[in-house]
């Protein structure tokens, strides 16, 4: 194994430059935070108390963009690279404002080499693009046939050799005139990062061993592959991690240039420890190990498996870095057989060094090991090729354990081509035969190369199961001659394939039938839009339902085999044709913690000329009936009264059973224009779902109101938007359901019209049960004093934050939302009704920290999709990136970085699916920079162009958020 002695550890002491900051209390200034100086490493800080440092050699690592959960294309690193460059300038702009100085830069990973005044380590470390800072430490290096140990000659026999997979040999270079390893046919001279001369030859011999047993032509596992020679070590065993970074780069700069090489697997048989003399920790050392972690990361959403050696210093508790690294698959040594007693010298953990009365499968004493260790391999003695056309009669250490692998991954990706290296790593690390290392009693897998092509060969399903409620999917006629159909989309983010199950329960208050089960795979990222629910579950899953409409029901939708919890996708969207259109709305499957269970509460309802509301209510339960009673609560100022809707309109539900409470048994009955609902379990134990839709009367256009919990959190609220543009406008909705008189205290700000950025805060009283409706919101601002230009001057568009207090000043328990429709229907005759969508504000600790979903994106000859983002921080700026998804195949379709937000500033991508062949999609939203949190929601709009068809829009909320 060349070892990277010393590069990350001397003896853990607070670094001056950090205490400088850290003043006294009498000095009147304040500590430094922990968070700044976590990102430093410990080796660094010691280094930088010494006072005769004036300048620091590190390795800056800054947050990049986020990467796949698929293996990426060529062409999407190239995209990601372009995104890489965008943020590594602002890190440059930043660094110089702290003294320091690039000395080199990487094209693929989020790290830059730089020279640093010691006494501004600390302030750059407080930068919130930065993940951390890490010495550049020095490096040097260190000096069997283990191919039927492990199984090697059962997968030649089946004709696999590694041919046309390339294996990175990040080491010394290659001795490419060596007959094992000839220049061209098996030697690839793909960059010299050390002494920087062009020539990747090998002048130390311990890269050229470590490639002939991955790949030479006699002594190597994988015989027809090749090597591609990556110099990080220089002539005088001299090299520093720079340079090993350097080495990784290059590999993805290779790859990202077409992979002409066919580079799947990268050899780094380096390591080294956190402190000089001491154990490594157990444990991943991702951090302060980030620059290892992002380069690994890197090639991993490359499709190049690392493969790192555990080092040799005989430890027990903890393994070298960079193997230590969660993403790399590390590799510890033991013997393939009996070669008699050897002694290895002091190292890391054995002062007194240690030997080995050898045995197959023996682990060897100096192999380090920990609850990280991966994988165990053969090490000794491997003949392989050396320096000047010799043979090494016995190579070992974890250097050639790695080596061992490495082929063996080799073999692998060529008989399983498709196959990512994010499997190729599981099939290694979990099949083999278990050794248990007596030193420590861990027990890993010898690994087995027949097990671990038996693995990739069948499917490898994930772990988690998961469970979403449909409340209603339905072809049915209403009123006006409206024909309401629902279309599904059941989606798989996971990189798992997946077995979905769908429950259909009709229901009787409609007159349906047909009660049954139907089922459905799916790839790993696909989602699948099935344009007609009840003909798919009667025409393809076989259920008895009759033809025609009148049908609709319940759906409880269980994914098994997710690779991660809440994976899975279930969303529906119920529209109507109208106007040369069609028009509807939306809704999730609900989770559990989405369904309500005692009590919840609907807003927004309202009887008027315009719009008529109706009320569902489904057992969501899978066992024994529930009682539900609806209480609707009049929302007008001073108004106290309560209806209580009658219990036949509400009658015991069974498991899966969906009833509606039309219009006329709701507002109408009670007399009210204006009112929110108490919707309450009286009988049973299982958990409910309950929705209110009020529907344009002119165009049946309905818009959702989600069921909200009884105990509602705290204030604040961050309502997504209100905009007043000449399609569109939005109406306010909000409303105090206590007994006791608020004030909701509100601030907007104006994200698209003049002046942009302009913030307003005011407060409006609420009467106990109040809920106040203001058609015209931003008109409504504007006489409440909002500096925004007058109306028709232009659009205008913001957030709101909606915070609610009580007569002492203290935050109180409400509800905002709004609903964005067109100023007139599009392709209906003047003045016939209007399209449009309903969301709620959202709980500031229910937003987003770091990342978010928005799924259900579309892009048809009658559909555009666009996508929105909020920044929900009413104090400081954020800057957001999007990923978006092909969701017919998972792959990253397109990357969108750098979106830069201001307080409490919002923004759209419109169009967010344009691309050829994109249909469907997702999109997942992360965060770059900034400490504040965020929220994103998307609409599909009736329509492939704004202006066409009616314009109405489906809202899309935010999933899976963190």
């Amino acid at each position: 194994m060349a070892f990277l002695r010393g590069s990350r550890g001397i003896s853990l002491v607070l670094a001056a430059a950090l205490a400088v900051a850290a003043a006294t209390t009498a000095a009147g200034t304040q500590p430094r935070s922990r968070a700044a100086e976590e990102k430093v490493a410990a080796a660094l800080r010691a280094l930088a108390a010494e006072s005769t440092v004036p300048s620091l050699d590190v390795l800056l690592t800054f947050r990049g963009p986020r990467g796949s959960s698929v293996a990426a294309a060529p062409s999407e690193l190239v995209a990601r690279a372009a995104a890489l460059a965008r943020i590594r300038a602002e890190v440059e702009t930043r660094l110089e404002r702290h003294g320091g100085r690039v000395l080199r830069r990487y094209v693929h990973l989020p790290i830059l080499h730089v020279s640093l005044p010691a006494p501004t380590l600390g302030p750059l470390a407080s930068e919130d693009l930065v993940v951390g800072i890490s010495p550049n430490g020095r490096k040097t290096t260190l000096d069997a046939e283990g191919e039927g140990l492990i199984g090697v000659p059962a997968l030649r026999t089946l004709g696999y050799t590694g041919s046309g997979v390339t294996v990175a040999v990040i080491d010394t270079g290659i001795d490419y005139h060596h007959p094992e390893l000839p220049e061209g046919s098996k030697t690839i001279l793909l960059a010299d990062t050390a002494d920087r001369d062009g020539d990747p030859r090998d002048t130390i011999g311990h890269g050229t061993s470590v490639a002939g047993v991955i790949a030479g032509l006699t002594t190597g596992v994988a015989p027809g592959a090749r090597v591609a020679a990556v110099q990080v070590l220089s002539p005088t065993s001299a090299g520093t991690d720079a340079d090993v970074l350097a080495g990784i780069d290059a590999v993805l700069v290779s790859v990202a240039d077409g992979n002409p090489y066919d580079i799947r697997v990268a050899n780094v048989s380096l390591g080294s420890y956190f402190v000089n003399g001491a154990p490594p920790p157990p444990g991943p050392c991702d951090v302060p190990a980030w620059d290892y972690k992002a380069a690994f990361d890197a090639l991993l959403n490359a499709n190049v498996l690392p493969v790192a050696a555990s080092g040799n210093g005989g430890c027990t508790t903890g393994i070298a870095v960079p193997g230590c690294v969660s993403s790399a698959l590390s590799v510890g040594a033991v013997y393939d057989g009996l070669v008699g007693t050897l002694s290895f010298g002091p190292r890391q953990c054995l002062v007194a060094g240690c030997s080995d009365d050898t045995r197959t499968e023996g682990i060897a004493c100096y192999s380090d090991s920990g609850d990280r260790l991966d994988v165990l391999a053969p090490a000794h003695c491997a003949r392989t090729a050396a320096l000047g056309g010799t043979y090494n009669p016995c190579f070992g250490g974890t250097s050639t354990a790695t080596a061992y692998v490495s082929g063996l991954a080799a073999l692998l990706a060529q008989a399983e081509p498709a196959r990512s290296a994010l499997e190729i790593r599981e099939a290694i690390r979990e099949t083999g035969r278990p050794v248990s290392d007596p030193r420590n009693g861990i027990t890993r897998n010898l690994v087995d190369a027949g097990a671990a092509l038996a693995r990739l060969r069948r499917p490898s399903p994930g772990t988690f199961e998961q469970t979403l409620f449909v409340p209603i999917v339905l072809d049915v006629e209403g009123r006006f001659g409206a024909r309401f159909t629902t279309e599904l989309t059941l989606g798989n983010r996971g990189v798992t394939p997946v077995t979905v199950e769908a429950a259909y329960t009709a229901a009787e208050a409609l007159g349906a039938s047909g009660s049954g089960r139907g089922s459905a795979s799916l790839a790993p990222g696909e989602n699948r839009v099935i344009p007609d629910t009840i003909a798919w579950l009667r025409d393809l899953q076989g259920l008895p339902i009759p033809p025609g409409p009148g049908q609709g029901g319940t759906l409880r939708v269980t994914f098994r085999g997710l690779s991660e919890p809440g994976a899975g996708i279930a969303l529906a969207r119920t529209t109507t044709t109208v106007c040369n259109g069609r028009a509807g709305l939306s809704y999730p499957g609900l989770s559990p913690e989405r369904l309500s269970d005692g009590a919840a509460l609907l807003f927004g309802l309202r009887e008027t000329p315009e719009d008529r509301t109706n009320l569902a209510v489904a057992n969501a339960g899978a066992s024994g009936p529930v009682t539900l009673r609806v209480t609707l609560v009049s929302g007008e100022r001073g108004d106290a009264r309560r209806y209580v809707v009658p219990a036949s309109a509400t009658p015991p539900l069974a498991p899966g059973e969906w009833r509606q409470v039309d219009s006329g048994q709701l507002l109408r009955a009670a007399g009210f224009t204006n009112a929110w609902a108490l919707v309450e379990r009286t009988g049973g134990t299982g958990a409910f779902a309950a929705y209110a839709v009020f529907n344009d009367n002119a165009t049946n256009d309905g818009s959702l109101v989600a069921a909200e919990p009884l105990a509602r959190p705290e204030t604040p609220l961050v309502l997504p938007v209100l905009v007043e543009t000449p399609a569109f406008r939005s109406e306010l909705v909000l409303c105090n359901p206590s007994g006791s008189a608020v004030s909701a205290v509100l601030t907007y700000v104006e994200s698209l019209g003049v002046p942009r950025g302009a913030s307003f805060s005011f407060a409006e009283p609420l009467a106990p049960g109040e809920q106040r409706r203001v058609p015209e919101a931003i008109a409504w601002l504007r006489e409440k004093g909002a500096p925004l230009g007058p109306a028709g001057s232009g659009s205008f568009a913001g957030a709101l934050l909606v915070s609610f207090e009580d007569s002492a000043g203290s935050p109180t328990a409400g509800f905002a939302a709004a609903r964005t429709a067109t100023a007139e229907a599009p392709g209906c005759a003047a003045g016939q009704g209007a399209f449009g969508l309903f969301y709620p504000a959202i709980a500031l600790a229910a937003t987003a920290g770091e990342e978010a979903w928005v799924t259900g994106l579309a892009r048809t000859a009658t559909l555009r999709s666009n996508l929105a983002l909020v920044n929900a921080s009413a104090s400081a700026p954020v800057t957001l990136g999007v990923d978006v998804f092909d969701g017919l195949t998972g792959r990253l379709a397109r990357t969108i970085e750098s979106v830069s937000l201001g307080p409490l500033g919002w923004t759209q991508l419109d169009r967010i699916l344009e691309g050829p062949g994109l249909t469907t999609g997702l999109a997942r939203v992360y965060r770059i920079s900034g400490d504040g949190r965020f929220l994103a929601y998307g609409v599909v709009n009736d329509g492939a162009r704004a202006g066409e068809r009616t314009g109405d829009g489906a809202y899309l909320p935010m999933t899976s958020a963190r």
